[in-house]
């Protein structure tokens, strides 16, 4: 069967059908109907970048660090004139013993946020940033260029920080002299509903944590030579392969810390028919060429949280119309196994090991479903 007979959509119905009444093996034999039995002689890399460009931007810097404060929050507003008040206030009622500092970028508003800010212009512990538009890396990177806290935390301006979060946090980040503490969080409706809880342990010496920014402090050295690379959608994935292996003592804590918005209108949920979806594939192997130039060596952790990568990039582009995506995907995911991780054994995914060690597509869609 030649490869132009495989078109994106089947897959993705028969993959979805095959997770959701549990077909696993019914599903696999239909979707052998639109698997390639023999490689591509279409240059996949160049097949992506005819759907959307590759932005192809480092997420390696130089920010300055004059730690006046234990702690600087940072907030990027855009477009949110119904929750920014609420995000604020959360943020300024905080009471704790460690001194912060709230930097708001102003990332180019076209709706009345900013008007909305105004009140907060007066706050002694508050600093508020106009730019033009540079969307959310490049927002949170313009707060990290002249860093003044010993920790960093990053709060959305749709969401809110729980009572008493800083103080958590913070405590326990002194207490044991951690790089990232992570707390719990509540997932809550637009309508302030809470729909759903995720809550950590105590512990301290933790090799990975949730890939995403928020609900965090983290130790300003961290981002002392590292940003959101701008241009791409998913750019929290920095947090995911970069700034966890530069960390030595990472650590949860199981206080509820931050009220995460649902929005239904958000990237995760709009980006899944769009081509830009592909930045999460261009920026796994963007930061794969980071990590080079940072000297990182690859490790058994990282290893394992690029097979999950894999995952999860294949997820977020399987709704993509255009035909052969997941198949280009692969090969060029195929490709980064054998550069950078060619030495290293799965313990967790083994089937989609072997599928990227074998060029096996059939093999990479069974690990999927």
């Amino acid at each position: 069967m030649k490869i132009s007979t495989m078109v994106q959509t089947p897959l993705f119905v028969l993959i979805i059908l095959s997770r959701k009444f549990k077909l696993k093996k019914f599903a696999l034999h239909f979707t052998f109907l639109f698997v390639p039995k023999k490689k591509s002689k279409i240059d996949s890399a160049l097949y992506l970048s005819s759907i959307s460009k590759d932005p192809d931007k480092s997420c390696i810097c130089n920010n300055t660090i004059e730690s006046v404060y234990d702690l600087q929050i940072i907030v990027p507003v855009y477009n949110v004139e119904n929750y920014i008040e609420e995000c604020m206030d959360s943020i300024v009622s905080q009471k704790s013993q460690y001194s912060f500092i709230i930097t708001v970028v102003n990332d180019g508003s076209p709706d009345h946020s900013r008007h909305k800010l105004k009140k907060y212009e007066s706050i002694p512990n508050g600093k508020i940033i106009d730019q033009e538009n540079k969307g959310l890396s490049g927002a949170r990177n313009t707060a990290l260029k002249h860093i003044q806290g010993n920790y960093v935390m990053f709060v959305d301006s749709d969401d809110k920080l729980a009572d008493g979060a800083i103080e958590k946090l913070m405590r326990k980040a002194i207490e044991w002299n951690a790089d990232i503490v992570e707390g719990g969080y509540y997932n809550y409706s637009f309508n302030s509903k809470i729909t759903g809880i995720c809550k950590h342990p105590n512990k301290q010496h933790l090799k990975n944590l949730r890939g995403f920014p928020w609900g965090k402090v983290i130790k300003s050295t961290l981002m002392e030579r590292i940003h959101f690379p701008e241009g791409y959608w998913f750019e929290d994935t920095v947090m995911f392969l970069i700034i966890f292996d530069l960390t030595s003592n990472m650590a949860s804590i199981s206080d509820i810390v931050y009220y995460y918005r649902q929005n239904n209108n958000g990237i995760t949920v709009t980006s899944r028919r769009n081509p830009k979806a592909l930045d999460t594939y261009y920026i796994t192997k963007r930061l794969l060429v980071d990590r080079e130039l940072l000297k990182l060596p690859p490790s058994q952790e990282l290893y394992e949280r690029f097979l999950e990568q894999c995952k999860i990039n294949f997820n977020r582009t399987l709704k993509l119309p255009n035909k052969y995506v997941s198949y280009a995907i692969f090969e060029e995911t195929a490709k980064l196994k054998r550069k950078y991780f060619k030495d290293f054994t799965s313990q967790n995914s083994e089937q989609l090991e072997k599928a990227l060690e074998q060029n096996d597509f059939r093999t990479y869609l069974s690990a999927m479903i």
